[in-house]
């Protein structure tokens, strides 16, 4: 039998809007949330029953509903914040669909007490499964209050879909913390089951917002910037410290999005900074000009679209690289337990430079040291050096921060003085067939770089072979054959550009034969090798992601010893 083409049922209708708008409880908090902040609140409570299943509750201090409006706000596509299909490209709101009102009353019941600003009484709705049961009159404060219960009762097979109690309620509360930090001037509160989950009062800073949800006692490096349409803010989590996985809160004209674009231009732009592990955790907040971001993309509106992917990428790589420069400070040490580490006293200097008096060089600080704010306290197990630095102390892995001085320079030297060194005795250097493969198709990119190399053969030499004549100067120290074994072997590894993969390796080799793990300082090889780190773009880490300086505040050493 032939099936007729025939219009679906109103009640059909929005049954498939929520499941495209509502998929889970924090989905219907995502929807109210945004009505209540477009509707200008300060205060926004949320209170959740078994994770928001048996019952979701909004309440705010917004603008309200007047009465006439009310019953209209739950019909789907009826909406007060565009009017015609131009606003689609000038949205100042979060909420334009029209349709997450509607979705969500066919599927709870759902109950509704609204009093507008203007207005002396407010208006109370019931809705049960889309079918209106009652609307009367209701006193009250000004805002919104929204309940929804036995959320998709009616449709059991959505139920089921529904994960477990704690997954649930993990969601609605990474829910609540994106709009608590993207809107830090309003106060919002969590309850689930009688019980205070979260709680975050009115600010008007980002910082102390984003301290407040992501970690109080954690560095956080920032920096804004703008250019033409775009402005952007972005706060990084300390780089030194790791997390099990990428955490990048994206927020773009205040909502939290999940977007490629962003994403990718986040990750490469760490990829300078860290050659492994994790990026470090971070919030970038972009303002765009409406007309050149389409919010239009998906009925869960966590997606969007630019006019000009190329300029938002290259925007966020930019304001990445402004934030992690030029930030010589230490890592800041919190502590996660109160046992006291085991220290042992072995701290050492060489043998005093000559132009450097005794009781200077044990007590006191030298002029340079005083123009770079530090005090040299001395070294410890001839690896770290231990510092006075701004009220904290200090420890520095020496190994580390040469390793990043060394790959800066030989970075910048690719791109600012091509200096080449030939060879007395040029070095020929034998590939099995496989990786004499792989070296071929880097011959030209290395030519790029200073290295004179062309392929060699005679019946004297039965592998695959190389000769090499000339090689950039910066790495006129370093083994060129297991520079370039190293290369072909991190290739597969690697996410790298080329450059900065060499540029690492020979960092790496380079240390070998300078300042290793165990090397005496003087208190002047001490200073050069820290003038030279605040002079690194990027001195938090190694390239490798390591960190280069810990501090310890007055106040955590005190805590050790029991003071406080």
């Amino acid at each position: 039998m032939i099936q007729r083409i025939k219009a679906l049922s109103l009640d059909t209708v929005n049954k498939i809007a929520a499941g495209e708008v509502v998929e889970r409880p924090a989905s219907v908090i995502k929807e109210l949330l945004e009505n209540s902040i477009d509707a200008q609140s300060n205060n926004i409570n949320i209170t959740l029953s078994d994770a928001g299943k048996k019952l979701i509750s909004v309440r705010d201090n917004g603008i309200g509903i007047v009465p006439e409006d009310i019953e209209l706000a739950f019909q789907r596509h009826a909406t007060s914040k565009i009017q015609n299909s131009e606003d689609l490209f000038e949205i100042h709101t979060l909420g334009f669909r029209g349709e997450a009102l509607s979705a969500i009353a066919s599927v709870s019941r759902l109950t509704a007490v609204s009093k507008n600003k203007d207005h002396e009484y407010g208006t109370s709705i019931y809705i049960e499964f889309g079918n209106i049961r009652s609307k009367d009159k209701k006193a009250g404060s000004t805002g919104t209050t929204i309940i929804v219960e036995d959320l998709y009762s009616n449709t059991p097979a959505r139920l089921k879909f529904l994960k477990t109690s704690s997954t649930e309620l993990s969601h609605c509360i990474n829910m609540v913390n994106n709009y608590a930090t993207a809107y830090p001037t309003i106060s919002f509160s969590l309850e689930h089951n009688n019980k205070t989950i979260l709680s975050y009062d009115r600010t008007s800073n980002f910082e102390d917002r984003i301290r407040s949800i992501y970690g109080k006692d954690d560095k956080w490096l920032t920096k804004n910037s703008a250019y033409e349409y775009v402005s952007g803010e972005l706060y990084i989590k300390d780089p030194s410290k790791f997390s099990e996985k990428t955490d990048f809160k994206i927020f773009i004209n205040g909502r939290a999005v999940k977007d490629r674009v962003c994403a990718h231009a986040l990750s490469s732009a760490f990829q300078k900074h860290l050659s492994s592990g994790t990026a470090p955790a971070c919030v970038l907040f972009l303002n765009i000009e409406p007309a050149f971001v389409d919010m239009n993309v998906s009925p869960t509106k966590n997606e969007v679209r630019f006019r000009e992917s190329n300029l938002i990428h290259s925007f966020i790589q930019s304001l990445v690289d402004l934030t992690l420069k030029k930030d010589s400070g230490p890592t800041k040490n919190t502590f996660n337990d109160t046992k006291t580490p085991a220290y042992k006293n072995d701290i050492e200097y060489s043998k005093p430079s000559e132009n450097i008096s005794l009781f200077d060089e044990l007590y006191g600080q030298t002029n340079t040291e005083q123009n770079l704010g530090i005090n040299i306290l001395g070294q410890f197990q001839k690896q770290y050096l231990i510092i006075e630095e701004k009220g904290s102390l200090v420890i520095m892995d020496q190994h580390a921060a040469h390793e990043r001085i060394n790959f800066e320079n030989i970075l910048k030297s690719f791109s600012v003085n091509k200096e080449v060194q030939n060879l007395l005795v040029p070095e020929l250097i034998e590939f099995n067939i496989s990786s004499s493969l792989k070296f071929k198709e880097k011959i030209s990119e290395l030519k790029e770089l200073g290295f004179d190399i062309e392929e060699f053969s005679d019946n004297n030499t039965p592998n695959p072979a190389f000769i090499v004549r000339s090689i950039p100067k910066i790495m006129e120290n370093i083994n060129i054959k297991e520079l370039f074994s190293e290369l072909l072997l991190e290739e597969n590894n690697s996410k790298q550009g080329f450059n900065t993969r060499i540029a690492m390796i020979a960092a790496r080799l380079g240390c070998h034969d300078s300042i290793r793990g165990e090397r005496t300082l003087n208190k002047l090889e001490a200073i050069e090798l820290i003038n030279k780190l605040n002079q690194c773009e990027y001195p938090h880490t190694c390239p490798h992601g390591r960190p280069i300086k810990i501090s310890f505040s007055l106040d955590e050493i005190e805590k050790l010893f029991k003071r406080k």
